[in-house]
């Protein structure tokens, strides 16, 4: 990628970020205050023997004057900044009635003040090159659930959360994205540091991966990985987004299934995977075969592997029957997959479907425009069997197989904004797009 990435932070996630942005071919430019001088020289050399460029940029993100000079000297240096990914960040551990004023100053200077500086120099500088760009906060799981003797950190990282989605809606029509990082517990210097202070107080460790349900802690490369993701073309169309990556991104399942493939998402969705290495079940009706045929021969024609299999996903018998016809031929089940998600570009469907390595929400999408007033329960009953009824059975079906593989999963499941916010019209489907995040 020729563009230049902002990235603050020496250590843990912000040198796994570095690392990674410049292997994906990025000149990145490393930021972090003075005293931190020999670790940033070390990670520079590293990124140099790597055959990566890097700059190293001394300043303190809660200055205003450093943040801009950072943003100016990059341009000066060389010529652009496309990626500004704002990671410094710290974690006051206390109790709430303990903690004081200047607990608060500091704790939302570093986490809140300075991402905002560093979201609005880079915003101003890339409006200037007028060509988008990518922009990346850092939040956290205790930025969607508060973590007890961490008041603090996680009120700042709410802020963080309300100022990447307020700023996404305004960069928007600049081109520019803006997303957050939101992980659980990632095996980090400042976690160790967390479980240390634990374990004097309670004499106890505390439960690793407490904030996910994986039963693992992610490592500071799984956190670059998203953050890889995000800056790429594959998330042109994500934004206001505060995404949690818990598990290991590095190892890519062999067997994928896709339903509604003849066409549309389902189509392209099939193709980059198979592009990717995957071996890929194509399912849809029978009265699609032959556009099957046409996707089949496109994946055979690129190298790939692909079978067809007929079904519908209302049918417990046709899904399990799905699944069961896939580990005789190919002996495994890995990913599950849906053609449907619904006001999205292909592109970013797709990337986002490389990036979770997801079981997805395998159905394709039944509609019914009208008012409320003119519907009837059959209308109701159809788009309950498509919409949630396909996605249950096919959750359950893979599942079940993934747990007799004994290795593991993803389960992703595929809405819509209208899960979020509710439209005059088709009003049954934005019902049952509400109603999925339940069975999540």
């Amino acid at each position: 990628l020729d563009g230049d990435s902002n990235e603050q932070g020496y250590k843990g996630i912000g040198r796994s970020i570095s690392l990674r942005l410049a292997r994906d071919g990025y000149r990145v430019v490393l930021n972090d205050v003075e005293r931190q001088a020999a670790q940033l020289e070390a990670v520079r050399t590293q990124i140099v023997e790597g055959g990566g460029q890097a700059r190293i940029q001394f300043g303190d993100v809660t200055s205003e004057t450093d943040v801009a000079k950072m943003i100016d000297n990059t341009v000066k240096e060389w010529n652009s900044v496309d990626v500004m990914v704002a990671n410094a960040g710290i974690l006051i551990r206390k109790r709430f009635l303990e903690s004081n004023i200047e607990d608060l100053n500091r704790t939302f200077s570093v986490n809140y003040t300075g991402v905002f500086l560093c979201y609005k120099y880079a915003a101003l500088q890339m409006i200037k090159q007028g060509r988008g760009g990518r922009i990346i906060g850092a939040a956290s799981q205790a930025a969607k659930q508060a973590v007890p003797l961490a008041s603090l950190y996680s009120s700042s990282k709410f802020a963080v959360r309300g100022l990447t989605q307020a700023a996404a809606s305004e960069l928007g029509q600049y081109k520019i994205t803006v997303n957050a990082y939101a992980p659980g517990v990632v095996d980090t210097a400042m976690w160790r540091e967390w479980l240390e202070a634990s374990i004097r107080e309670t004499g106890a460790e505390s439960p690793k991966g407490r904030l996910g349900v994986l039963g693992c802690d992610s490592a500071p490369g799984d956190i670059a990985g998203l953050v890889s993701f995000l800056v790429s073309k594959n998330a042109s169309m994500i934004t206001g987004q505060s995404m949690s990556e818990s598990t290991p991104t590095d190892t890519l399942p062999p067997v994928s299934i896709v339903t509604g493939a003849a066409q549309g998402i389902g189509r392209s969705i099939s193709l980059r995977l198979a592009k990717d290495g995957y071996r890929v079940v194509l399912n849809d009706l029978e009265r699609q075969t032959a556009q099957l045929e046409a996707v089949r021969a496109e994946v055979v024609e690129g190298g790939g592997e692909a079978r067809i299999q007929l079904g519908g996903v209302t049918s417990e018998t046709d899904v399990a029957k799905m699944i069961d016809d896939t580990v005789q031929e190919w002996s495994s089940v890995d990913v599950v997959h849906g053609s449907q998600c619904w006001n999205m570009h292909h592109e970013t469907v797709l990337g986002l479907s490389v990036l979770l390595i997801s079981l997805h929400s395998p159905v394709k999408f039944e509609t019914k425009f009208g008012y409320m007033t003119a519907a009837t329960v059959e209308d109701i009953d159809r788009i309950f069997s498509v919409n949630y009824i396909g996605t249950f059975l096919c959750y359950k079906y893979a599942a079940l197989q993934m747990i007799k593989q004994g290795r593991g999963g993803r389960i992703v499941g595929a809405a819509s904004l209208a899960a979020k916010q509710g439209i005059n019209s088709p009003y049954h489907y934005v019902l049952v797009l509400k109603v999925l995040p339940m069975l999540w």
